[in-house]
């Protein structure tokens, strides 16, 4: 608790007046005075318990000035005044047995009156700071949750198009490696058309040469002439053929070859 804030008029008059519903007389600056004599009296006995090594001592009402002096409450200021709250006074007994007696009597009403005050306040205060609280934090919680889930859809949102184009890539690719091998199995196939056509070309000049020894070899009642017009016809009708075996798939090239070689 910090005396600074207890110098102000109005705290000390509000205080007056409640003493003065209770039957005492007393000012303002007495009850300031009086507190700050307190406020000594509880320093000087809380210092020396906080050596190490020294007799703890006591005085009257420490508990009660250590509750007075060691929190410091938040007041709420309303409108005409300082805010007031219904105080529940606890009378604490003692003997007089001098004549201080009186003294001491205000001294205890006073510490009274300031505790309970206090602690209505406190409480009023912690009450409104827990509601407070409680409304910061379901903030905080539902704006946590909506930058949570646009990070999330951001992040799907990125991995989904990234995935896109990976497959994009991998699909050209693909094509591109199906074309490459489309290109070499056609070239691959006109080598082999015009092999296939090289070699039934060869086998066709052979057949020509060798056409009129074999046939007046095989069949000598026919004529000469009638040899190379039979000779001649058959060169004929291969060579239409292989022109047209040129526009056809190489296993038909390769069946009319295995024929005229039979021949």
């Amino acid at each position: 608790m910090d005396l600074k804030k207890y110098r102000r008029v109005e705290i000390f008059n509000s205080l007056a007046e409640g003493m003065r519903k209770k039957g005492f007389c007393k000012t303002a600056e007495q009850m300031q005075l009086k507190l700050e004599k307190l406020n000594q009296d509880y320093r000087k006995c809380k210092d020396n318990n906080n050596k190490r090594g020294a007799t703890p001592k006591y005085m009257p009402f420490f508990k009660e000035l250590e509750i007075l002096f060691s929190i410091r409450p938040t007041f709420e200021v309303i409108e005409g005044g300082v805010a007031t709250a219904a105080v529940e006074f606890v009378q604490i007994p003692i003997v007089n047995i001098s004549d201080e007696a009186g003294k001491t009597r205000d001294v205890i009403n006073t510490v009274d009156v300031i505790c309970t005050y206090i602690y209505v306040l406190q409480m009023r205060t912690i009450k409104v700071a827990h509601i407070r609280y409680m409304g910061e934090f379901n903030n905080i919680l539902v704006l946590d949750l909506e930058h949570k889930s646009a990070l999330f859809k951001t992040v799907m949102t990125e991995l989904t198009q990234n995935q896109v184009k990976v497959l994009k890539n991998l699909m050209e690719d693909q094509r591109q490696w199906e074309r490459g091998m489309l290109e070499q199995e056609r070239e691959f196939q006109k080598q082999q058309n015009e092999s296939l056509l090289t070699t039934l070309q060869k086998c066709l000049e052979n057949i020509h040469s060798n056409a009129p020894y074999k046939i007046l070899h095989i069949t000598c009642p026919i004529s000469q002439s009638d040899q190379f017009t039979k000779t001649d016809k058959i060169c004929t009708t291969v060579t239409k053929k292989v022109m047209n075996i040129r526009k056809t798939c190489p296993l038909i090239l390769q069946m009319e070859i295995a024929k005229y070689k039979r021949m």
